[in-house]
């Protein structure tokens, strides 16, 4: 796994929470307490993290559905995970946790629990601006798995540098840049996300 700023799974939240302090955020590490408040770039916005597990809509741009993801191969089931989780419509989702939940079908049990149970049931300033625009996001990935450990039979890691950019009819927001890593795990032959940390 790249070396540099990284989230635990227990801070991914926080990252998509839009916990953004308009300055430089603190960074923090898999081994420290400390999290990262803020994207890794400074002229950019935190993702909002799910704000409600529940909700209803189908947006406007495509978005993996679990049922028709290759569950054989961690690849697919990686790119689908963080596709979804970031993929999001204000029209059609009544907060960002519409699209945390929709990434929850490709998450293990234990992940699906942890995330369900912590996502924060507010909305971040970037929802209240993409819903003033009536915008969706696209999200652009790029695999990034030059140092990357090694797979196993039963555990896969994969990493992608992640673009997601906000926009709307004569309209197009910032976008957000992190790079996701990704832990899989293979039960029955069928691979699922244990873990996700995000720089």
């Amino acid at each position: 796994m790249k070396p540099g700023r990284i989230l635990a799974v227990a801070a991914l939240v926080l990252v998509l929470a839009g916990c953004s302090t308009g300055s430089a955020a603190p960074v923090g590490t898999a081994s420290t307490s400390r999290v990262q408040t803020g994207p890794a770039s400074p002229s950019a916005s935190s993702p909002p993290a799910p704000a409600s597990p529940s909700g209803a809509g189908t947006p406007r741009v495509s978005v993996p559905v679990p049922a028709g993801v290759d569950r054989s191969s961690p690849d697919a089931v990686g790119a689908a995970f963080i596709t979804a989780a970031w993929t999001m419509d204000t029209r059609t989702d009544p907060g960002p946790g519409t699209a945390g939940a929709r990434a929850l079908a490709l998450a293990a049990p234990a992940l699906a629990a942890k995330l369900a149970i912590t996502m924060p049931q507010t909305t971040s300033s970037d929802w209240v601006t993409w819903s003033a625009h009536h915008a969706w996001t696209t999200v652009q990935l790029v695999p990034d798995n030059d140092t990357r450990p090694d797979d196993t039979p039963g555990t896969a890691y994969r990493a992608w540098s992640v673009t997601v950019t906000p926009q709307a009819p004569g309209w197009t927001g910032t976008p957000w840049h992190l790079t996701g890593f990704v832990t899989m795990t293979k039960t029955a032959g069928s691979w699922a996300v244990s873990d996700l940390r995000v720089s």
